[in-house]
């Protein structure tokens, strides 16, 4: 967003980060041809809007090929539990939500994630 005030606002760490390497290691990485990851940051009035979006495999997809792997994802589970932490500390709803896009005709065509910071929890940078 053009009219977010970068110096002003602060995302709590550690929170868009496994986000964002979700998106590239178990969406774009496994998938054939050119991949595009999305990160959208508006600000609403009283909330911070992030959305993370990729045109990989999707969730669906991942989750089966992480089945056959001995590899267990633990960034999304990580981040929910922060998301908890921040809204017990601050007593404020945080939105979180993780969607599999798809495509009538070619099924699923990436994920999205959307995630919705109160302002005051945003501002703070614990």
């Amino acid at each position: 967003d053009p009219e977010l005030d970068t110096s002003s606002i602060k995302v709590p760490p550690l929170l868009m980060q496994p986000l964002v390497e979700n998106s590239i290691k178990h969406g774009l990485t496994p998938k054939n041809g050119n991949g595009e990851l999305l990160i959208r940051i508006n600000k609403s009035r009283s909330h911070l809007l992030i959305t993370v979006s990729d045109n990989g495999i999707g969730i669906k997809s991942a989750e089966t090929l992480k089945n056959g792997s001995k590899h267990k994802s633990v960034g999304l589970g990580h981040t929910r539990k922060r998301i908890e932490l921040l809204q017990s500390i601050y007593g404020k709803k945080v939105s979180f939500e993780v969607v599999d896009l798809e495509n009538t005709t070619k099924g699923t065509t990436g994920t999205r994630i959307h995630l919705k910071l109160p302002l005051l929890i945003a501002g703070h940078t614990t």
